[in-house]
């Protein structure tokens, strides 16, 4: 499906622990591990889509702690600082 060792969720604004620009006002990324993600989304099933385009896809899911999640799978090739 996609080659990404970890993909990064942006956290939500009203998260407590979450760190935020004083420039942006914006909250910080957390990255999880593929697998974190993986088990969120059931293995990113067909009834966790959420979004779907031609060019992407959008999937539910929830972390073991109960945060609800939205994951957008890419590939390495989609960052501009991918080796």
């Amino acid at each position: 499906m996609f080659d990404g060792e970890v993909i990064i969720h942006q956290s939500h604004p009203d998260d407590g622990d979450a760190e935020v620009s004083d420039n942006q006002k914006l909250p910080a990324f957390r990255e999880y591990m593929l697998d974190q993600l993986r088990a969120a989304t059931t293995r990113f099933a067909k009834r966790n889509i959420m979004s779907k385009s031609l060019e992407n896809v959008v999937y539910k899911g929830k972390l073991d702690d109960d945060r609800l999640i939205a994951v957008k799978p890419f590939n390495r090739s989609a960052w501009s600082d991918a080796a």
